[in-house]
């Protein structure tokens, strides 16, 4: 028990963390263009204002706003690590900060085994993608086995964590998520799984629909 205490204050801290990074980050950009990316992910209203009121929203939408979209040509990491100080930048913000410029991965995986209390093994379900290691203590102790997963990942000493986007299912909705997959995206007329660029908002819709709630992880 003291041992998942202190992984779970860690994983805490870096929860934290990636908060402050991201919410930091996200105050780059303007209105129209906050709105234009909340509507791709049907999050305005009718009123033309943001609905964040459920679960993930509000990780969506930052999550796009990161790392895809660009400030005259740069990424907004790139521009708001130029723009601090190494002595008001806390450590692990930069290390971050420093991780979301490197390999960053959005895919579907099957959990296969977990391991001493906070490790995930995690199988692709996509091609063009590798088995990767997951580190969190907090859904290593709360999945069911085979749970699948989708979401952001990136490398994170030695292991790979989530950048806070990550949707689970039952591993009984994958064929579900594949025969939604396979459907034809009205934004770009082709499957959605031909497109990696649009897996962000897939997975996004369908997790509202059949995912399964994880509150806080």
């Amino acid at each position: 028990m003291l041992l998942f205490r202190r992984e779970q204050r860690e994983h805490n801290l870096l929860q934290q963390r990636m908060t402050k990074v991201n919410t930091a980050v996200a105050k780059f950009f303007d209105g129209p263009t906050i709105a234009r990316v909340g509507k791709e992910l049907g999050l305005m209203g009718k009123d033309g204002k943001l609905k964040l009121e459920k679960g993930g929203d509000s990780s969506a939408l930052v999550d796009l706003l990161i790392f895809r979209e660009l400030l005259d040509g740069r990424t907004p990491v790139e521009v708001y690590l130029e723009q601090q100080t190494e002595e008001f930048l806390p450590v692990l913000q930069k290390e971050l900060l420093e991780a979301y410029q490197e390999k960053t991965v959005f895919s579907l995986f099957q959990m296969t085994a977990r391991r001493e209390r906070r490790f995930l093994d995690l199988k692709p379900l996509l091609p063009d993608c590798e088995g990767i290691v997951l580190d969190n203590a907090i859904i290593a102790r709360i999945a069911d086995d085979d749970w699948i997963l989708a979401g952001r990942f990136m490398p994170w000493k030695g292991h790979w964590i989530h950048a806070d986007v990550i949707y689970a299912f039952d591993y009984s909705a994958q064929e579900k998520i594949f025969s939604e997959f396979e459907k034809i995206d009205p934004v770009t007329s082709q499957p959605f799984i031909a497109n990696p660029d649009r897996y962000p908002h897939f997975f996004f819709r369908i997790y509202r629909e059949f995912g399964i709630p994880m509150g806080n992880r």
